[in-house]
Order: C-alpha cells, then sequence, then structure tokens
C-alpha cells in the first residue's frame, strides 16, 4: 500500500504543484477547534494533492479507505459489492475501538428495535446506526472529496467531543455509491483542469459530453432503485442497509449553481403515505441542527420546498418506510471547479466544505438524539404491523402465467426487501379471476416490511397535491406485467404453503433429438435463448401460428411466437453442439425446450409451413449523442445487451449522415431531439427500411417517424416534456367562444401547469397477442407506463395498432382530465410494413428505469420478428406473395 500512495503522489506531483494554487489546504475544510492524530494521513498528503485542485478518483477514495481501515482501530472497511465496470462499492463502518470489539452483538441487538416480537428494552448505553451515502449521481462532484474530508476527521480527530460522537454511534459511510458515473465525471473535469480557474459555464470543463457522469454503467439513475434494485449497486447498498437497520440516514446531491443548500423535510404536501407523522415530526426537529450549522457559516439554505418525499425508491425516501429518518442534502453544484454566477464566483471547495459540515453535524445530531431515534424505530416497526391488522386487503396473490423467470425476479425483489411470498398450495379465486396454484404466490400484509409492500402493489388516483418531483406511481407488480388482484383474508389457513427462499427456475434438459427442437416465446429470456443459437451461427424459425407438437415427451400446444429448431440438413450446426446449447437455454435461460422428432403436427400448420418463418441475428445500432435522452437510450441499451444479450452497436445521431446503414438489421432511436435529421437523413433511412431494415422508434423518435412519413397516422398530441402545456389548452380557454384565455393568479401557476401533465402514470391497454410484436402475451390485458403527453391516433390500416388504449380508467398515477379523455382510442404500439422493411413505434417508454418487463418484451419482439408480419392487403407470406 505505502508504494502505491508514493507512486500516486510522484505521478501528481508535477501538474498539482500548478493546480493545487487553484485549491484551499485542507485547513480550510475542516473544524479550526480539532487536533488530528499526526500519523493518520490527510487526504491531502495521500493524494499528493491539495482536495479540490481535482475531482478526485474512485479507485484513490477506496485505497484511502483501505488506508485509513490499516492504520486506525476506528475504521474498517469492506467491499459490499461491485458495479458493473467491476468497480468495488466500499463501505467503511465507523465507531470507537471498543465498539469495533463488539460490533456483533451490537448489530444484533440493534435488530432487536426492528422485531415487533422482539418486546425488548432500549439500552441505555446503546449506539445509534447512521448511514451516509455520498455520490449516488457521479456528476455532483463535491460529494465524494467531502466523504474523503469525513473520513479523516472520524478517523484521526482526537477531541473528546468526537471520541464520544463514536462511543455513541455506529457510522456507515459509503463514499462513493455510483463509481462508475463519477469515474467519468472525475476523467472529464481532471482532463481539462488547468493552472488558473476558468469560471465560464461555457468552457468544456463545465459542459461533460454524452452521457455525462451521472448515470451508472447503463446511464441510469441510481437514485430511483430502492425499491426494484435492477442495478447491482442498490443490490449492494440494500444489502448493507437491511443488515443494519439504521436509525438516520441521509443522502448526498448537488442541484444547481444558482441555488443555495437543501435538506429535508421536502414539501409538505408531498409525502409518501406510509411515512409517519412521527418519522416527520423528528425529520423536522431534527433539522434545526442543519439550520444552526448553515446559520453559524452565514449560508443560504432551505427546506419544504421543490423537492418531495413521495416516491419511496429515492436514498432519502426510502428509509422513511424503512424505520429511519431520512434527509437529503442538496449542495449547490456543477461539473468543474468554479463558475461565475450572478451571484459571485461558486468554487468546488466551497461546495466540499459546505458538504463536509454538513455530514458532521449529522453525525453530531445522530449522537445527540439517539435514545429518541431508537424509540422512534422501535414504534415504527409496531405501527407498521398495526397498520397492516386494520387494512381491509389483508394479502396481494399475484401470477406470471407461463413466465415463472419473471415471476422468479419479482420474488427475489421481494426477497431483498425482507417480504415474505408463499406458493400457494391450491387454486385461488379472486372476484372473477382464478390464480392456479402451480404459478401462484401470496403476500401477507400482517409482516413488518408492510408499508414496502403496500408501496409495490397499491395502485393511486386521488392526490391531495399534484406538484410532483418525480413520477406519481412506480407499482412494481404492474410494471412486471403479472396477474395480481388484491385478498381481504391472508390464505395461509392451508391456502399457502411454507415462506420460499427464491431459486431460479431451470427447465430440465431435454433429450437429444434428430428432428428439431421447440419451445415457447412466453419466458423471459427466451429472446436470450434464441440469440444464443442464432450468434453461434444456427438457424431457428418462429411460428406465427399456434400448433400442437408432438414431442417426445407426448403431445405439446404451442402458441403463436414459438420457436423451431430445425437438426437436419437446413441446421448448420452439428447435432451434439444443437444438444448443448438446448440444454443451456432450459438450464440458464428457465426455457423449457422440447424435442419434437417430427414436421407433421397433432393441429396446426406443420412445421415446414411457410408460416413458420426464418429468424436472423439482430445487428442493431442504438441511436445515441447530446440530443438523446440519456436515460431512455440507457434502459434500451440495457435491455439488448443485459436481457437479451444482443451485440449492439452504437452511433452519435449527428454521425447517420455519414453512416453505413447496411451494416444493421434495425436502427432504435429512443425519446430525444431529431430536429438535426434534416431531410436527407429521413430519406437514407426511409429507402434503408425499404430495402429490409427495421426502424423501431419510441416517444419523440416516433413523431419524427410519422411527420417524415414513415407512418402514416395522425399525430393527437405531440408533448414530450411531461406536459408543461400553456394555459391556452383544455376546456378553460373558452375556445368555442373564440375568447381570450381567463387570468390567472400568478401564484397558482405551479399547480395548474402541473395539473396539465401525464406525471408517470400506468394505463390500462389492449394487446393484440396473435400479432408477431404481441407474441408471448397470454391475456390482451396490459399495463402501460406513459411519461409524457404524445399521442398517436391509430393508422387507417386495421391491423397495424398492435397496442390501444381503452377507455377504462387510468390504473395509477395523476393525470390530468383533460388528458384522459384524449388517450381512449389512441395507439400505444404501431407496426408497419414499408417495402421489405418495417417501423415499430411505441408513444410511451417500453422498459421504463428497466422494470417495466410487461412492456419491454415487445421491443425484443420487435428485434426478432419485426419483418414476420405481412403488410396490409397481402394474404400470403414471402417475396412472391400475392398483393
Amino acid at each position: 500500500m505505502a508504494i502505491w500512495k508514493f507512486s500516486v503522489a510522484l505521478v501528481a506531483a508535477g501538474f498539482a504543484a500548478s493546480a493545487a494554487s487553484a485549491a484551499e489546504p485542507v485547513s480550510y475544510y475542516l473544524p479550526a477547534d480539532e487536533a488530528y492524530d499526526p500519523d493518520i494521513p490527510t487526504p491531502e498528503a495521500f493524494m499528493g494533492h491539495a482536495i479540490g485542485a481535482f475531482v478526485v478518483r474512485p479507485d484513490i477514495v477506496v485505497a484511502y479507505a483501505r488506508e485509513l481501515d490499516r492504520l486506525s482501530e476506528r475504521i474498517t472497511s469492506e467491499v459490499i459489492g461491485y458495479s458493473h465496470e467491476m468497480r468495488p462499492i466500499v463501505a467503511l463502518t465507523v465507531t470507537s475501538p471498543d465498539n469495533h470489539a463488539r460490533l456483533d452483538a451490537i448489530r444484533a441487538r440493534h435488530l432487536t428495535l426492528s422485531d415487533p416480537t422482539a418486546d425488548a428494552d432500549i439500552a441505555a448505553d446503546m449506539p445509534v446506526v447512521t448511514w451516509m451515502g455520498f455520490g449516488v449521481h457521479g456528476d455532483e462532484i463535491s460529494s465524494m472529496d467531502a466523504a474523503m474530508l469525513a473520513m479523516y476527521h472520524l478517523t484521526a480527530a482526537s477531541s473528546d467531543t468526537v471520541a464520544t460522537q463514536l462511543s455513541n454511534s455506529v457510522i456507515l459511510l459509503l463514499p462513493n455509491l455510483n463509481p462508475d458515473g463519477f469515474g467519468r465525471a472525475a476523467q472529464w473535469v481532471n482532463m481539462h483542469v488547468g493552472k488558473a480557474l476558468v469560471t465560464d459555464d461555457q468552457s468544456r470543463e463545465h459542459a461533460p459530453g454524452w452521457p455525462r457522469g451521472r448515470g451508472n454503467h447503463y446511464w441510469f439513475d441510481l437514485n430511483r432503485q430502492w425499491i426494484v434494485q435492477t442495478q447491482p449497486e442498490p443490490q449492494a447498498w440494500l444489502a448493507l442497509f437491511k443488515r443494519w437497520k439504521p436509525s438516520l440516514a441521509v443522502d448526498f446531491h448537488e442541484m444547481n449553481a444558482d441555488s443555495t443548500y437543501f435538506f429535508s423535510p421536502g414539501i409538505a404536501t408531498q409525502v409518501n403515505p406510509y411515512i409517519g407523522a412521527r418519522t416527520r415530526e423528528l425529520q423536522k426537529a431534527i433539522a434545526g441542527r442543519f439550520a444552526a450549522t448553515l446559520d453559524e457559516d452565514r449560508e443560504f439554505y432551505f427546506s419544504e420546498e421543490f423537492f418531495d418525499e413521495f416516491n419511496p425508491s429515492m436514498g432519502s425516501n426510502f428509509p422513511a418506510i424503512n424505520g429511519a429518518v431520512g434527509f437529503l442534502f442538496e449542495n449547490r453544484g456543477f461539473v468543474g471547479r468554479a463558475v461565475e454566477n450572478e451571484t459571485g464566483t461558486v468554487t468546488l471547495d466551497a461546495r466540499i466544505r459546505r458538504h463536509l459540515r454538513m455530514a458532521l453535524a449529522t453525525v453530531a445530531a445522530a449522537a445527540d438524539n439517539r435514545e429518541t431515534l431508537h424509540r422512534h424505530q422501535q414504534q415504527f416497526w409496531t405501527e407498521s404491523m398495526a397498520m397492516a391488522r386494520g387494512q381491509r386487503t389483508q394479502a396481494y396473490v399475484f401470477a406470471a402465467p407461463g413466465d415463472p423467470v419473471r415471476a422468479h425476479l419479482f420474488l427475489e425483489m421481494l426477497a431483498r426487501h425482507e417480504i415474505r411470498a408463499y406458493p400457494a398450495s391450491r387454486d385461488i379465486r379472486a372476484g372473477e379471476r382464478v390464480f392456479a396454484a402451480a404459478e401462484t404466490y401470496v403476500v401477507p400484509l400482517a409482516q413488518p416490511q408492510y408499508r414496502v409492500i403496500q408501496n409495490i402493489f397499491e395502485t393511486r388516483t386521488q392526490f391531495d397535491d399534484v406538484v410532483f418531483y418525480d413520477v406519481s406511481t412506480w407499482n412494481v407488480a404492474l410494471a412486471y406485467g403479472l396477474d395480481v388482484a388484491a385478498l381481504q383474508s391472508a390464505p395461509l389457513d392451508g391456502m399457502a404453503g411454507k415462506p420460499l427462499t427464491p431459486a431460479f427456475p431451470a427447465a430440465a434438459p431435454p433429450p437429444s433429438s434428430t428432428y428439431a427442437y421447440a419451445f415457447a416465446w412466453d419466458g423471459l429470456y427466451a429472446p436470450r435463448a434464441v440469440g444464443r443459437i442464432l450468434g453461434a451461427g444456427g438457424r431457428a424459425r418462429v411460428a406465427t401460428e399456434g400448433f400442437t407438437a408432438v414431442t417426445s415427451a407426448g403431445p405439446r400446444k404451442f402458441d403463436a411466437g414459438a420457436i423451431v429448431v430445425p437438426v437436419g440438413e437446413d441446421q448448420p450446426l452439428s447435432g451434439e453442439a444443437l444438444h448443448a446449447l438446448m440444454v443451456q437455454i432450459a438450464s440458464a435461460d428457465g426455457v423449457p425446450v422440447s424435442a419434437v422428432p417430427t414436421g407433421s403436427t397433432g393441429e396446426g400448420r406443420d412445421l415446414g409451413s411457410n408460416l413458420v418463418i426464418p429468424l436472423e441475428m439482430p445487428k442493431p445500432v442504438l441511436v445515441t449523442g447530446d440530443s438523446m435522452r440519456v436515460y431512455d437510450a440507457g434502459e434500451l441499451w440495457y435491455l439488448l445487451d443485459r436481457v437479451a444479450e444482443v451485440p449492439t452497436s452504437m452511433r452519435d445521431a449527428g454521425a447517420f449522415r455519414t453512416a453505413d446503414l447496411r451494416k444493421y438489421t434495425h436502427i432504435i432511436a429512443s425519446d430525444g431531439g431529431y430536429g438535426g435529421w434534416g431531410e436527407d437523413v429521413a430519406k437514407s433511412i426511409d429507402a434503408w427500411v425499404r430495402a429490409g431494415g427495421v426502424f423501431i422508434g419510441t416517444k419523440r423518435a416516433a413523431l419524427w417517424a410519422i411527420k417524415n412519413g414513415l407512418v402514416k397516422t395522425e399525430i393527437v398530441d405531440d408533448k414530450a416534456d411531461a406536459g408543461l402545456d400553456p394555459l391556452v389548452i383544455g376546456v378553460e380557454v373558452g375556445e368555442a367562444k373564440g375568447g381570450p384565455p381567463p387570468r390567472r393568479a400568478y401564484g397558482e401557476k405551479e399547480s395548474i401547469e402541473a395539473a396539465k401533465r401525464i406525471r408517470g402514470a400506468i394505463f390500462p391497454a389492449v394487446i393484440d397477442p396473435t400479432h408477431p410484436i404481441g407474441f408471448g402475451y397470454r391475456s390482451d390485458r396490459l399495463a402501460v407506463f406513459r411519461d409524457s403527453r404524445i399521442i398517436l391516433a391509430r393508422p387507417s390500416n386495421p391491423f397495424a395498432t398492435v397496442v390501444g388504449y381503452t377507455d377504462a380508467a387510468h390504473l395509477s398515477g395523476f393525470v390530468a382530465e383533460e388528458n384522459l379523455k384524449k388517450l381512449p382510442g389512441t395507439a400505444a404500439v404501431i407496426a408497419e410494413r414499408r417495402g421489405r422493411g418495417s417501423v415499430i413505434l411505441f408513444a410511451d417508454d417500453p422498459f421504463f428505469r428497466a422494470y417495466w418487463h410487461g412492456t419491454g418484451k415487445m421491443v425484443l419482439n420487435a428485434l426478432y420478428f419485426g419483418r414476420t408480419f405481412m403488410p396490409e392487403g397481402q394474404r400470403i407470406f414471402g417475396e412472391h406473395a400475392e398483393e
């Protein structure tokens, strides 16, 4: 370690000597009245340059944490997980040496507070457990330097005050929640650092290139991941959070450079319904400590505005439905070392110091209020059980018919939250629906995680306030496309088995076949399975109608979308290699494979029919670059790469003018700005589609395709900005009378404009499961998520609307009444043939935040089946078809 540290100092010293002139000494940040152990190196001494001279890299933070662990008995470091880029996610446990010696006993005693059955006394000497998470957004760069200084202060400070705080606390300090994003942001700033500070906010230092550093490797906003945890980083955080169940949790962020400093509580009228009143009272009381700290520093700040406490997937809100008091800290911020604004020069140094001061105030506040926090935590879990027993709904029942993998992923998510689910031991009737025991699970509400269960399953359409910071609904059960129902009794008396530990539903290996194999398209990983075959150079076909195959295990019915894999002369792979692939598909993809000894079927088309269509390995290109909405592009990249495992090229939108589109089978264009795609690009893409390409467009890409004539339909509404409508829209305008809009009080502007939006709501839709883009769906009912007012009319082609909106009420979330009136009868998914190719358009975000598996599957259908449906007027499939 010492050799590594010395090398860092040598490499940095030459350039840092000049750059450090723009940074403050370490004494600027730390309390002036504190003495420090000289044997503990400051971050400055360890790195070889001053804090703020560069943006600290994630690997240096990890190395510093390990060095402090080596030198001090106050701190231990552990790797709790790895990012997609295999960077370690490090957590530090900071407490007194005496507490470290009995840490397991402290944790066991602390966990009794979260056990409603424990009825344990709160010991007077029980340390409070405090969680501090830094850097969930990688381009909010002050947080990681502040974390390093907090690590140093807590490890090296020698005052009795700090010693007492550590004796009364166990601090879980995560210095970098998002190492991949932070690595990108640090690299960008550091490669543009010069000797002199550049305060021009348009300089490259302050204008990072797309996709910037906010998200993780796949560009996800990890601060929306605490409930769904599709990414490895939040899975690691959650495991540690559950291991300790902290009493107070803070989340460090940045906002814009023109703001001051925000700390919770947020908007009083936008609070998650399962955050208790007592939690809010404690939050407000403890916030007084933060106000006093900033008052002492003569800093401006604000609370109870702009940021809300509604979405439980955020790092400051999730703790509040898990027994802790949660806080959000929002520093003024920007990417770079200093910018000039109307109030003067805003520096990285000042931002780092501000976050450090709040971190130290957090430690002090938690220690000073530990008995109150312990009582709150104990009461929270007792009240959760009482709330559950008082509900009309006593359990939720769910199933994923035909797709045990999707059910498994949902069960895994529940298990990470310590939510008990039970397999049904017999069929369960809920209203008019019957849930078959073999694929059904029951989640009773009467368990400690009642509040999290409700956030996962509950729907809500009525709200006291319609100004939302984020989406207005996040029902995970609907997102997974599950069949779900509420039950008024918990059917555990003979109806459900023992609680389960999720295990991947691997299918049994199929016997070897000398003729063909077949498997259904229902499973989540069926696209990955067919990709294995095609990617290995093999051949496979899709049956566009259902059939009953004669298999080695007897007759088996297959729905449209089933994959047929020949073994004979039409198959380049050897019989042995092909069988090994089938075994892998059954085991790794959870897809049951049947050995088929004959091409003759018991019912439906024979396997050699023209309607059993050959497939090709897709070669997609994903549109990226500055004009693209980075989250939407990242979702589609994740879907293609991690769910389907399809090699995917990326090309910036501005480079399509010179692209050789013949290299690609699919263009996948997500939400973004397409103003740079002029007539020349439109003609090029249209010619490529007519020659056999498949264009898949979502949201504003769908608008671009329609406006450029790739699909002939009408645009009902083209607002992609979550509904920031001028007030001239709607019945209030008096359009029929031709009069001017009514006057409004400016103080009502925010609420009036918010009421025009579709702010992340869920709608009922009807899908055509006979269409290739609808293959694999057992039901014609579908829950669709939308967060814009892009509304598309149905095309004149009666077969082109794969998914359409119904006139039924929306399922969950806030929607303005005028928007509800526009949606019925419009199209959610359109698929049209154009020449030899196809255009497939999604009005909405089909794989929102990588957990909307219910609609994400259609993108993969478009990937593999995009040219397997016939144009209007054609009745025979193939190049020589009649028209």
